[in-house]
């Protein structure tokens, strides 16, 4: 019998998730779901190597200067072995529909070693005034819909996007803030296809760049500290900009064809910031994907600090 009738809500990172796992009759008015889902019934019971569906998580919100909010979403793919393609519409859907299209499509496997699930894949913009109506992102599988809200009601769920601050929401638990600004997100800009510079999780607009099947796509990004925001952060050590730091870049595929695997070499890579990094990306259809590369410096686990950088590629034949 399959566990995933089970899920509920769980706490993942920073952020609490609300999993809901029901027929599309039954969610009609529900917010958490019972029984609740057990830590070691995620982590054992529901993993598997295949057959078992993509959660989607709410990760949480950050305000940004225009006073509009971003709302931070992830995903964990409960498949050891099986990456999963859910392409847009019917099975893969964000409501209100004026928020649809920003979701990926391309579910990654977890992979060998320790699980670990997606972090802040993508966001969804909001504006100023949205209150407390929720943004939910639904997936359907076998028959099911597991769906999450975002939503800017909860101080807790306030992340960090640019630069560390120890969570501005935790403030009110006192918690020690002296390394506030010790990590901050990378400036990203993409070589090759000559992409905007990025920074943060909302990532940009993506570039663009044309390959052909088979044939390795050589995509460069050039990585960057950001400026110190004031002058004591200037004068920190930590900040030095004689000491280059090691940041993480990991790629992805978000969007593209079914069943069509993007092959990365390195897909995981530590580089001295400032610096330069290449990968090799080889696709195995022709079709319209999107490439993701998050350049971390801080923690996934703990929203803090890290670049989405978006690569559109055009595959011919």
């Amino acid at each position: 019998m399959s566990n995933t009738r089970r899920l509920g809500s769980k706490v993942i990172g920073t952020a609490a998730c609300t999993l809901l796992a029901a027929t599309p009759a039954a969610l009609s008015g529900q917010i958490v779901p019972r029984p609740a889902l057990e830590q070691m019934d995620w982590k054992i019971r529901t993993i598997r190597d295949s057959g078992q569906p993509v959660v989607p998580a709410f990760e949480g919100w950050y305000q940004n200067p225009d006073g509009t909010y971003d709302l931070c979403f992830g995903f964990f793919n409960l498949n050891r072995a099986e990456s999963l393609d859910v392409p847009r519409g019917p099975d893969n859907f964000i409501e209100p529909a004026r928020f649809d299209g920003a979701q990926p499509t391309h579910f990654t496997a977890l992979g060998e070693g320790r699980p670990q699930r997606e972090f802040c894949a993508f966001v969804v913009n909001v504006p100023a005034d949205i209150g407390d109506q929720r943004v939910w992102w639904n997936l359907r599988f076998a028959g099911r819909t597991y769906r999450v809200p975002g939503h800017v009601t909860l101080r807790p769920y306030m992340i960090d996007n640019l630069v560390n601050s120890v969570g501005a929401a935790m403030e009110e638990f006192e918690v020690n803030r002296q390394f506030a600004g010790a990590e901050a997100a990378p400036l990203v800009r993409v070589v090759d296809a000559q992409g905007p510079e990025a920074r943060g999780k909302g990532g940009n607009v993506p570039a663009q760049a044309r390959a052909r099947v088979g044939a390795p796509l050589r995509i460069r990004l050039q990585i960057s500290r950001p400026p110190a925001p004031d002058a004591a952060a200037a004068d920190d050590a930590r900040r030095d900009e004689d000491a280059p730091s090691q940041q993480s870049v990991k790629w992805t595929k978000f969007s593209g064809p079914v069943d069509a695997p993007v092959a990365f070499s390195p897909a995981r890579a530590q580089v001295s910031v400032p610096g330069e990094h290449s990968v090799q990306a080889t696709f195995v259809r022709p079709g319209e994907y999107v490439l993701l590369a998050q350049v971390l410096h801080g923690s996934f686990a703990n929203q803090c600090c890290w670049t989405n950088a978006y690569v559109r590629v055009v595959v011919d034949p």
